[in-house]
């Protein structure tokens, strides 16, 4: 038990260090990004189970939860209403400057946007909520904090160069509680499939916000 439990947290704090590294540190283009994502949070935390002979029941489909679809539509408008209150506050030029230098452009931002939505989001959910959460949930009571505490201070410090500290503040709070929410949500089905529907309703605001900051409305 307590074996797995060390393997589990000690990869998932090695791959989000990592990503840290190659994104923020090393800042690598864009296909480098999606290729050190889709290998990190995927290919990486299924072998340490597989070696482990832990089965990926998470990835079982289950039918969606109304509390899913109803949290989904929430996120979705929360997120609309936080660019349109703390805009002022964010340096969206220097945010567009640095997209632009790893690649993601007007041009590119519909095939950045569809794999963010659909595929950045499905490996986020299998390696913070299936492999963080439910994986380690049998070895480790406080699973739920892990797993909610990575996700946040990953995307804070992926992301939080764009924000004003206080701002930085907030969304580390609001990532956490996201963060125990998905894993509620997913706790009582042992499958990934609730807070992924959130999770892609959260990157359709996200994408919908990052329009207006390249001044398409």
């Amino acid at each position: 038990m307590s074996n797995a439990r060390n393997v589990i947290v000690f990869t998932a704090l090695a791959v989000c260090v990592l990503l840290f590294i190659l994104l923020q540190v090393l800042n690598v283009h864009l296909v480098v990004r999606i290729a050190a994502n889709a290998l990190l949070f995927a290919v990486v935390p299924l072998v340490v189970l597989r070696h482990l002979k832990q089965p990926w029941t998470f990835f079982t489909f289950t039918r969606l939860e109304k509390k899913s679809l109803v949290l989904g539509l929430g996120v979705f408008l929360a997120i609309l209403l936080g660019n349109f209150l703390f805009k002022q506050f964010i340096d969206t030029d220097g945010v567009i400057a640095q997209l632009g230098a790893i690649g993601i452009t007007l041009d590119t931002y519909l095939w950045v946007a569809l794999h963010v939505i659909v595929v950045n989001s499905f490996l986020e959910e299998l390696f913070f909520r299936g492999f963080s959460f439910l994986a380690l949930k049998p070895h480790a009571p406080w699973a739920g904090w892990f797993s909610a505490a990575l996700f946040s201070v990953y995307h804070v410090a992926i992301f939080g160069a764009w924000f004003v500290w206080w701002v930085m503040g907030i969304a580390l709070v609001g990532l956490f509680v996201g963060g125990l929410i998905f894993n509620w949500l997913n706790a009582k089905s042992g499958t990934i499939y609730n807070s992924w529907f959130v999770h892609i309703m959260a990157d359709v605001g996200v994408i919908v916000v990052g329009l207006n900051w390249f001044g398409v409305f």
